[in-house]
């Protein structure tokens, strides 16, 4: 298995040293979904706003909702190594450079 991309590491470790927040909304997300027969896509959005905003807990990572170009380009660079296809694309060097 190839090494993973230091980002990818870090969110790893982060998550790792403090297991607490990751667990608990593991245990509530399957409390709540469990409980229902069907989800709808609120369910669906809910959960996924709720697992990106566990970051805050987390200071070695950048948030993972609402993202600036730097939170984003971190995320995208260790989604990008761990073999998911994202949206997010290396930027180009020429579009920090202004047109004459």
């Amino acid at each position: 298995m190839p090494d993973l991309h230091p980002n990818h590491q870090k969110v790893i470790d982060e998550l790792t040293a403090n297991p607490a927040p990751l667990i608990r909304w593991a245990a509530d997300s399957l409390v709540m979904l469990g409980a229902k027969t069907e989800w709808s896509m609120e369910d669906n959005f809910g959960t996924t706003e709720s697992l990106v905003a566990l970051t805050r807990f987390y200071a070695g990572i950048p948030g993972a909702g609402d993202q600036d170009d730097e939170e984003l380009e971190f995320w995208g660079r260790a989604a990008e190594q761990a073999g998911w296809d994202t949206d997010w694309e290396e930027p180009d060097e020429d579009d920090d450079e202004e047109e004459d």
